[in-house]
């Protein structure tokens, strides 16, 4: 570790923050190539939180999913034939 960073976790936060869209492995690689030590994808989730977690209460990313959502229901023409073919998708 450095001075400034004493710590697995203040590296993490350096790199990222909880609502960073980058994932725990682009969160490691960074930590490795800024810092030159590995962290675990545990320390990542223990630090930050879990990747799904950060991204869902992200809200650029909220934003962004609007206006795909809303881009898509223009592409289809129809709020309701959309609603019906998005409800057919299995996740």
């Amino acid at each position: 570790m450095t001075d400034e960073y004493p710590y697995k976790t203040d590296l993490i936060r350096a790199v990222a923050d909880r609502t960073s869209p980058l994932t725990n492995q682009q969160i490691k690689d960074e930590v490795l190539s800024r810092f030159g030590v590995e962290v675990s994808s545990c320390s990542v989730i223990n630090t930050i939180g879990s990747w799904h977690k950060r991204i869902t209460s992200n809200p650029s990313h909220i934003a962004h999913l609007k206006k795909l959502a809303q881009a898509y229901v223009t592409t289809v023409g129809d709020r309701s034939l959309a609603k019906r073919l998005v409800s057919d998708v299995q996740p």
